[in-house]
C-alpha cells in the first residue's frame, strides 16, 4: 500500500516549490523595473498636457485680443467663443490663469523666461508661475 502511494506521487506532474519561488522572484524583479518607468511616463504626460494647454490658451488670448482692441481677457471670457471649456491642470499642479502683470526673467540655470502681460500661465501648488515659454525641465522644477 505504501509502495503504491509512493509510485502515485512520483507520477504526478507539477512544479516544485523552488521553481515557483524562482518565477515569483523574476516577476518581482520585472515589477521593480517597470513601476518607476511608468511613474516617469505619467509625469512626462502631465508636463506635455500643461505645455499643450498653455499654448492653446495663448492662442485663444491672441484671438480675443485681436478682436477686442488689444485688451486681455480672463479665462472665463474665452469660453465658449475661443475655448470650448477652461482646461484643468493635472492633479496637484495648481490652476491656469491669464497674467495681469509682467514677470521678469528668472536667474536660474538656465534662466526662466519672462512672462508678459496677457500670457497664459499656470500657478503651481507651490505658488510658482510657469508659461508656455518654459521648457520641460523648468516646468518640472516649478512643481
Amino acid at each position: 500500500m505504501l509502495r503504491r502511494i509512493r509510485e502515485m506521487l512520483k507520477c504526478q506532474k507539477g512544479f516544485t516549490l523552488v521553481e515557483l519561488m524562482a518565477v515569483i522572484a523574476i516577476i518581482g524583479i520585472l515589477a521593480a523595473i517597470a513601476v518607476p518607468r511608468f511613474s516617469a511616463a505619467t509625469e512626462d504626460a502631465n508636463i506635455a498636457k500643461i505645455q499643450a494647454d498653455l499654448r492653446t490658451i495663448d492662442s485663444a488670448i491672441g484671438m480675443y485680443s485681436a478682436a477686442n482692441s488689444g485688451t486681455y481677457p480672463t479665462l472665463v471670457q474665452l469660453v465658449p467663443t475661443y475655448l470650448a471649456s477652461v482646461p484643468t491642470a493635472p492633479t496637484g499642479w495648481g490652476a491656469y490663469s491669464v497674467s495681469t502683470a509682467a514677470v521678469a526673467a528668472g536667474t536660474g540655470t538656465p534662466p526662466t523666461p519672462a512672462i508678459p502681460i496677457g500670457a497664459a500661465i499656470l500657478t503651481t501648488a507651490t505658488s510658482k508661475t510657469v508659461s508656455s515659454a518654459f521648457t520641460k525641465a523648468q516646468i518640472t522644477a516649478a512643481k
